[in-house]
């Protein structure tokens, strides 16, 4: 089957019937202090914790929107996390740039989503118990919710090839009027967001989803708001849809 209609098949799939909220992997969380990152300088990774020996994953790069750094990654984002983890992934989200790195706003925000993927391959993190779980040969995935939507989008479009990223999950992206790279998008991409959403919503996410010529799905999810990702709104994400047909594309 052709990833295109893997995709396809998916998606109906999510359509038709809830999914599992959680995979078969128990998760747990390790927080890390990664000096290469803006202030808050830290990651949150969520990870199987119940991995059989020698068994690997592949790992993901997530980057929170607007005020969700710190502290706020985990907290916030904690029930996406765990979810995405139990489906058998090592899912690292970045606490950097809580209102938009120092300087620089969120202009270069997305290269923080680059330097998890930097730090994951140190000889450290190599060695690291949980961190040598990842399965670096097959390449990286990237996600991110609002600004780090728009985050994941500039990574896919401008650095996918030189990082080793496979595919994009784009979270009720953010998108400058002015910013037309969806074209330049080159990889599986899943794009998300919700008929609720204020800021984000249908006619924002197509921006990066409509010009890329990529292998790709969207969802426009009825009654979502943008706040939906979040450990907050369990009515709409608790079972997280989307990891229905997102969470393929990493597969």
């Amino acid at each position: 089957m052709s990833l295109r209609a893997l995709l396809l098949l998916c998606l109906a799939a999510a359509v038709l019937a809830e999914p599992p909220q959680l995979g078969p992997y128990e998760v747990a969380f390790a927080d890390y202090t990664v000096d290469i990152l803006e202030p808050l300088n830290g990651v949150v990774v969520a990870y199987p914790s119940n991995a059989a020996a020698n068994e690997t994953f592949t790992f993901i790069s997530f980057a929170h929107g607007l005020f969700g750094g710190g502290v706020k990654t985990e907290v916030v984002h904690k029930s996406l996390l765990r979810s995405m983890a139990s489906h058998g992934f090592i899912v690292a989200a970045t606490k950097s740039c809580n209102i938009g790195c120092p300087g620089t706003g969120f202009d270069i925000y997305y290269e923080e989503q680059i330097k998890v993927i930097v730090w994951s391959q140190s000889p450290a993190m190599r060695a690291d118990p949980v961190m040598s779980m990842v399965n670096h040969p097959i390449g990286y995935g990237i996600s991110g919710h609002s600004m780090g939507g728009q985050a994941t989008a500039r990574s896919a479009a401008w650095r996918a090839s030189s990082y080793g990223i496979k595919a994009a999950v784009l979270l009720h992206p953010f998108s400058e009027v002015i910013e037309p790279i969806g074209k330049d998008i080159l990889i599986p991409m899943a794009a998300f967001t919700g008929t609720e959403d204020g800021c984000c919503g249908e006619s924002t996410t197509r921006k990066y989803y409509d010009p890329s010529p990529a292998p790709k799905t969207f969802a426009n999810m009825v009654g979502a708001t943008h706040y939906e990702v979040t450990s907050g709104f369990p009515k709409t994400i608790a079972n997280h849809r989307f990891l229905t047909f997102g969470l393929f594309v990493f597969t």
